[in-house]
């Protein structure tokens, strides 16, 4: 099975394709995002970098690890019921 590590870098080359945007600093970022959401499933980390890459949280100006944060975290808001 593929580590979780290398699932979200697949998921934010996708998200940078999606959206258009570079996200400077990609190891930066899939360890920050690793460590930040232990607790979260890998498949719904990769739903909300897809559904925010595609605009499902509102247009960004500028790919960065904050605004992939907030799409996690709106997408746990989201799907509540099913992280817990």
């Amino acid at each position: 099975m593929e580590d979780k590590r290398n699932r979200i870098k697949k998921s934010l080359r996708l998200a940078m394709i999606f959206s258009g945007k570079k996200l400077n600093n990609l190891d930066l970022a899939i360890e920050d995002i690793n460590n930040h959401f232990q607790h979260v499933e890998i498949k719904f980390i990769e739903l909300a970098i897809k559904e925010g890459s595609l605009g499902y949280y509102g247009e960004v100006d500028k790919l960065s690890i904050q605004i992939i944060c907030i799409w996690i975290n709106k997408s746990i808001e989201k799907y509540r019921s099913n992280f817990i």
